[in-house]
């Protein structure tokens, strides 16, 4: 009975060592960064971290604040994109995240994400942007209140997100940082 018992255990340990193997090889699990509250009371990821996205052929990062995206080169003429998972965006390459997209279709100004997984609302209060598929009701209301509002608009086009997960693709993204930056030149940048 003891060496059943001891072939079994050993069985076990090997099953559990090649299974984690297998997993980290081909990425069958997200890594989460790690947070920190910071003094001002919100959460952060601890700077300059990496990981893999579950099934995704690329990593993710953390910057030197404790946020993903990079870092502008000038901070003159910057706009903070403050949002939760679509922000943090650990699920597309970094070419697809709103800093670099809004970058390109807008030179002029700087950009920089602070997403965070779960962010509540009043973390995310000056511009707020929309989901295409938000209830009218609840924009109509936040509109009254008197913020000013972005509503995305993805009726005629292709599907903005994965089909395993409700997160934006990198057209998605594209979209978004579209829309985004026609009312940034409209609004915000004068002629």
């Amino acid at each position: 009975m003891g060496k059943l018992l001891l072939k079994f255990f050993i069985f076990l340990l090997g099953g559990f060592v090649i299974g984690e193997a297998i997993v980290r090889a081909y990425h069958l699990t997200s890594e989460v960064p790690k947070r920190y509250l910071d003094d001002n009371g919100i959460q952060r990821y601890n700077p300059d971290q990496q990981g893999s996205w579950k099934g995704g052929n690329h990593s993710w990062a953390t910057n030197e604040l404790g946020w993903t995206g990079t870092l502008p080169v000038s901070y003159d003429s910057l706009v903070t994109i403050i949002g939760d998972s679509f922000i943090e965006n650990f699920m597309n390459p970094s070419d697809c995240h709103q800093d670099v997209l809004l970058k390109s279709k807008v030179p002029k100004m700087n950009f920089v994400e602070a997403g965070r997984s779960g962010v509540s609302f009043i973390e995310a209060m000056e511009i707020i942007v929309f989901h295409p598929k938000l209830p009218d009701a609840i924009k109509n209301e936040v509109k009254a209140a008197g913020f000013k509002t972005i509503s995305l608009d993805s009726d005629g086009q292709d599907n903005w997100t994965f089909v395993y997960d409700h997160h934006w693709t990198c057209y998605g993204h594209n979209q978004a940082a579209d829309q985004i930056a026609s009312y940034l030149q409209e609004l915000i940048i004068p002629e």
